[in-house]
């Protein structure tokens, strides 16, 4: 069995012998490309799989109508506890830009 190239990562492979035209390798992030790759065409040339798609996502919003709300309000739970976990350990965080500094001071926020 020759090796052939994978598409994604470009390092050399066995095809599994059972897989005809096997272009990607085994690896997690070259399946996942693999996968990606499959479904944007997917969506691009089948109209049956986009109406489908666009069907469940509507079905989904209509049984959730509350959705963003509740995740709205978690998010801003969330970052209220993540305040409380930055002032424990003494570190100021700056939640909009992701950035720390470790300090001994207050956190003030505006």
């Amino acid at each position: 069995m020759n090796k052939r190239r994978c598409k994604n990562c470009g390092c050399m492979f066995y095809p599994q012998k059972h897989i005809k035209n096997q272009r990607y390798c085994s690896k997690k992030e070259c399946q996942n490309a693999r996968s990606n790759r499959w479904r944007s065409l997917k969506l691009k040339y089948d109209k049956d799989y986009r109406d489908n798609l666009k069907a469940i996502q509507l079905k989904w919003k209509l049984l959730h109508p509350d959705y963003w709300v509740h995740y709205k309000r978690n998010i801003k739970n969330n970052k209220k506890s993540m305040v409380k976990i930055v002032i424990k350990r003494g570190v100021l965080v700056n939640l909009r830009k992701t950035k720390t500094v470790n300090c001994n001071c207050r956190l003030v926020l505006t």
